[in-house]
Order: structure tokens, then C-alpha cells, then sequence
């Protein structure tokens, strides 16, 4: 299943583990975790979200270029406040390996 993430201008493949498991990255060998985050979303407040934990996202970079992409994710960290810093120069290509009970 091809998505786009919302923070990329690069289209990126979900990848889905077995119920019971927790992800880590010797599941997908050849890759590295360099940000993890969690869904704020509201709705898992609401009634159809109800009992559902909140879905979290692995993103991943080949594990030749874990070096280069985290530099680039502490640029984009220090800059996260600035409405004048350009995000799309500082973007790499990278997938998403989601965790979530739904």
C-alpha cells in the first residue's frame, strides 16, 4: 500500500508486522529508525477511536545513509519554529513502518 507522508514531498510504503509484536528495526533489514512518532490524532478521543492505542510511525532511511539523514534531522529540528527556513531542501526520501492496533 503506497502513501504519501504529509511531512514529504516523496511518496513512501507502509509496511505491516504480525499482531503481538513490537516493532524494531531487524525486521527490515538493511534499514534504520532515525524518528519516532506518535499520533496525536482526536480521534482516538471520539467513539470509533475508543479502546484503540495511538498508532506510532517508525521512519526509516537505508542504513548507508543513517549518517547524513540524522544531520539533516537535527537541521530540520533547529530550524522547527522558523516560518522562513525552506523544510523542502533539507527533505530526503524515506518510508514509514506503522505500528497500531486498527
Amino acid at each position: 500500500m503506497i502513501n504519501k507522508d504529509p511531512e514529504s514531498k516523496y511518496m513512501i510504503e507502509w509496511d505491516y508486522i504480525k499482531e503481538d509484536m513490537r516493532f524494531d528495526d531487524s525486521l527490515t533489514p538493511g534499514w534504520v529508525t532515525i524518528k519516532i512518532k506518535m499520533s496525536h490524532s482526536k480521534w482516538y478521543d471520539s467513539d470509533e477511536g475508543f479502546g484503540h492505542a495511538p498508532s506510532t510511525y517508525y521512519y526509516q532511511v537505508p542504513a548507508c545513509v543513517e549518517k547524513e539523514a540524522n544531520e539533516l534531522q537535527k537541521i530540520r529540528r533547529k530550524h522547527q519554529n522558523d516560518n522562513t527556513f525552506n523544510f523542502w531542501i533539507t527533505d530526503y526520501p524515506k518510508r514509514v513502518v506503522r505500528e497500531a492496533d486498527h
